[in-house]
């Protein structure tokens, strides 16, 4: 048995080694209170979806809604979780930054249909705070990934430097979603977002060990903070994730005099100027009127079309037959 030792003391040399060698390749990403203008970085994402919904609404409902249900749909909007994450790299010995705008929640198909919209429905129709992963029961996962990627047309068109993660097969990915006290996060907006980015990266359209600065809305919950880790881990990835930190019931307007005192108010600073936007782009009145307007164009759009055809069409001779 003795003389087996060195053997052994070798092989566990060499594993140590090939651990540290790992540990050392894996990357990190942390996740730190965020304050002062994150709010001004996360602006667009939120009028964007806000935007998406009013315009998807005009071909979700072909009658007008009530007043109820858009009270509701403001509700999602307002408080979904937003994220943005920069994704920079190398390439051909310039610097490069890759912008992804992720969002929680299912497809505006999904959430149109359900918001009640029904006179005595049991919903109270207040602007109560949804909880982004709450309603997922009964969803099929692959029809609501269709379902999103058929609304791109409703948001800003992408660019090759900046992207809207939607959701992608939980399949075909190395990150997971969690159940925390019994919620599914499989639509967490971090866990999107980091998907898309991995899929940039397998598909080679973005090299692995970049740089990640991030920003979320919302307190990032213990599924996302394990898939943040796993992303680090398995891509190499540094950098830095900004967290905006609920506010409490005692939140009161004001600078504060720590972190994350100061991080509430920018979150409930954020949430109305949400609220507000909201409120703007989803209610009766102005989806009265984009119907109008809608109308108007189709009417427009086929008288043009008609002229256009009348002058294609050759004036008959009456000399010849």
């Amino acid at each position: 048995m003795m003389k087996n030792l060195p053997h052994a003391g070798s092989f566990l040399a060499a594993a140590a080694l090939a651990f540290s060698s790992w540990t050392a390749c894996a990357g990190s990403i942390a996740i730190e209170t965020g304050e002062g203008d994150i709010a001004a970085l996360l602006e667009r994402d939120a009028n964007d979806f806000a935007d998406a919904v009013g315009k998807a609404v005009l071909d979700f409902s072909p009658s007008p809604l009530l007043s109820k249900t858009f009270v509701k749909l403001r509700s999602k909007v307002q408080d979904a979780t937003l994220v943005r994450i920069e994704y920079t790299y190398e390439k051909d010995g310039k610097t490069v930054t890759r912008v992804y705008h992720g969002r929680s929640g299912h497809s505006l198909r999904t959430i149109f249909d359900r918001v009640p919209k029904r006179p005595g429905s049991s919903d109270s129709g207040t602007e109560s705070p949804a909880t982004d992963s709450s309603d997922a029961t009964g969803v099929v996962e692959a029809d609501d990934i269709a379902m999103d990627a058929a609304e791109a047309k409703y948001y800003p068109a992408e660019t090759a430097f900046d992207l809207r993660a939607r959701k992608l097969p939980a399949s075909t990915s190395r990150l997971e979603a969690s159940v925390v006290d019994g919620m599914d996060h499989s639509w967490d907006a971090e866990l999107k977002t980091l998907r898309r980015i991995e899929y940039d990266i397998e598909k080679k359209i973005v090299p692995r060990g970049g740089r990640v600065t991030g920003y979320v809305s919302k307190t990032v919950c213990e599924s996302c903070r394990k898939a943040i880790d796993a992303f680090a881990r398995i891509f190499d990835a540094d950098g830095t994730i900004y967290q905006l930190i609920d506010p409490g019931a005692s939140s009161v307007a004001g600078e504060g005099t720590t972190a994350i005192q100061r991080s509430r108010v920018v979150s409930n600073n954020f949430r109305t100027m949400r609220k507000a936007y909201a409120k703007t782009v989803l209610n009766p009145a102005r989806h009265a009127l984009m119907r109008k307007q809608r109308r108007s164009g189709l009417g427009n759009l086929n008288r043009i079309e008609q002229e256009a055809v009348a002058v294609d069409v050759p004036a008959q001779d009456p000399c010849v037959p």
